[in-house]
């Protein structure tokens, strides 16, 4: 906050971040006083990319706009709505990490994700270390990218939703991958991007009530 008041001074700020708030540039880490702002960031070097490759996350779910392209923009939006989520869930910033195109981010005390964006192709992939739970996670991340796509892109998104098999490691798209048992009981139907013309409910609430609703 201090840094926002330094280079917005003289000007009102409170108004500005509730700006970059409702527009998901901006992003919530310790109420009135730690603000995250991924498209200011750094892009992760090799050395983290490396670290990624050897650590415990497992790639779990991926978001393939190879077919079509990804728009700057949308991995951060994603990578601010998943901490706003993680603030008002209580967890905690230990362990978390924030580059331009690679987000540790913790969504409940207990539940940890990497996000990693790879403009060319196209893809955002998410990495997980519980397996067990990845059918929670899907849903939070799939409505987030459906609010955006409501909110800031009027409905232009076009994406494929692959699940990686715990085991098997095998690329399954998500539309197939629906009755899988790894997948759990808690993936909603209302998740599925691009499935039916019906717009789920939450996607017309402003945007405190929908992370409210997640």
């Amino acid at each position: 906050r201090q840094y926002l008041e330094h280079i917005w001074k003289n000007r009102p700020v409170e108004f500005f971040i509730d700006m970059m708030k409702r527009t998901m540039l901006l992003s919530e880490l310790e109420a009135g006083e730690l603000y995250l702002v991924p498209s200011l960031l750094k892009r992760a070097d090799n050395t983290l990319l490396s670290e990624l490759r050897d650590s415990r996350f497992e790639r779990s779910c991926q978001l393939d706009f190879s077919k079509s392209f990804l728009p700057i923009g949308v991995f951060q939006r994603l990578v601010c709505m998943c901490a706003e989520y993680g603030y008002r869930h209580q967890a905690t910033n230990a362990g978390s990490d924030f580059r331009r195109n690679l987000a540790y981010v913790n969504l409940e005390p207990d539940i940890t994700i990497c996000l990693f964006e790879e403009e060319d192709p196209g893809l955002i992939t998410l990495s997980m270390q519980q397996t067990g739970i990845l059918g929670k996670v899907i849903n939070i991340i799939l409505l987030i990218m459906n609010k955006i796509n409501a909110d800031v892109m009027s409905r232009g998104l076009n994406f494929e939703a692959f699940v990686y098999e715990p085991v098997t490691k095998e690329r399954i798209a998500l539309a197939e991958a629906r009755s899988m048992s790894f997948l759990s009981s808690s993936l909603t139907s209302a998740t599925g991007f691009g499935e039916d013309n019906n717009e789920p409910r939450n996607m017309t609430l402003d945007l405190d009530s929908f992370l409210d609703s997640l």
